[in-house]
């Protein structure tokens, strides 16, 4: 399977959301160049990453589908395509398949659904449209800080998941990230982080919104 542009290096990591609907976005991969692992929620309500083969892998670009075949298909959340092993038995992981709203959309005609606070995190924000809208997401942890731009403005931010995705020890985030016409999923890790960064963002998947 080729990119769709071959001067493009590829990335170290990628993210694959089976059954995710139309209009997801992403780039197209050698299949061979990573190694994969599933994020599979357990019968206790935990996750766990396990390493999985896939066997088929397709991209149909006119309805925009994607089809991913494991053999362990019961439970998996998502996929995650590393170019190197990951740690699997140092995986940990919270809010996966289930959304957390970070920063709510503060409208008169909003219901009452509020928003959860993790330490170190907070957002910039601008008011273009008379209601606030994420500019950047900063992160505070221990004596590190980092401004991250977000590749959209969303006026509303969740956490998808968070926790150790790549077995460094160190806490990794999965945010979602809803905007008027293009929301993203971005998956930021430690081990991408460049020199004085806490994390940086290694994968994201695109969906498209319908007008």
């Amino acid at each position: 399977m080729t990119q769709q542009d071959d001067t493009a290096p590829e990335p170290d990591y990628i993210m694959i959301f089976p059954g995710s609907g139309s209009g997801g976005g992403g780039g197209i991969y050698d299949p061979h160049a990573y190694h994969y692992y599933g994020v599979y929620e357990t019968d206790h309500g935990k996750m766990s990453l396990r390493a999985i083969d896939i066997s088929f892998l397709a991209v149909v670009a006119d309805f925009e589908a994607l089809l991913i075949t494991t053999d362990q298909p019961r439970d998996l959340r998502f996929i995650l395509g590393s170019k190197k092993k990951l740690k699997t038995s140092s995986f940990s992981a919270n809010y996966i398949d289930r959304y957390a709203r970070l920063f709510p959309l503060q409208h008169p005609e909003e219901d009452t659904i509020t928003g959860i606070t993790i330490p170190g995190i907070s957002f910039d924000t601008l008011q273009p449209y008379g209601y606030p809208v994420v500019t950047n997401l900063r992160l505070n942890i221990c004596d590190q800080q980092q401004v991250i731009p977000l590749p959209t403005q969303p006026f509303e931010v969740f956490v998808f998941g968070m926790g150790d995705f790549d077995g460094d020890g160190q806490t990794d985030y999965l945010f979602f990230y809803p905007s008027d016409q293009v929301s993203s999923l971005n998956l930021y890790l430690s081990t991408a982080a460049g020199p004085g960064e806490i994390v940086r963002l290694a994968a994201s998947e695109w969906f498209s919104c319908c007008c």
